[in-house]
């Protein structure tokens, strides 16, 4: 049983070792998530994936911070609720709430 234990604290570290290095890089040129950026990339390919997503043609953000005077847009729900979380202090909202209230009119 402790073998087990420890090739899952190992697989773990490994993992959350990537989040500091950071290899996954975006490709398109001028992007703060592409090489010699900063923070310069995604700990994870999925992460980079969602990323270069908003690259493409027709991406514009899909909710805008209701917050007076914040312009921040995310393509996402769950980044706008982190958005609101981190920079505004606020808590309280469920992600519907969130949706409702940030949606583009």
């Amino acid at each position: 049983m402790a073998g087990i234990l420890t090739s899952f604290a190992h697989l773990h570290n490994r993992k959350h070792e990537k989040q500091h290095i950071r290899p996954h890089k975006c490709r398109f040129e001028g992007c703060r998530y592409a090489e010699g950026g900063d923070p310069g990339g995604f700990g994870q390919p999925r992460e980079l994936e969602n990323h270069e997503k908003t690259h493409l043609p027709g991406s514009e953000p899909s909710f805008r911070c209701y917050v007076v005077g914040c312009n921040r847009g995310a393509t996402r729900i769950d980044n706008m609720v982190r958005h609101l979380r981190s920079q505004h202090g606020i808590q309280n909202l469920s992600q519907p709430e969130v949706e409702r209230m940030c949606r583009p009119r």
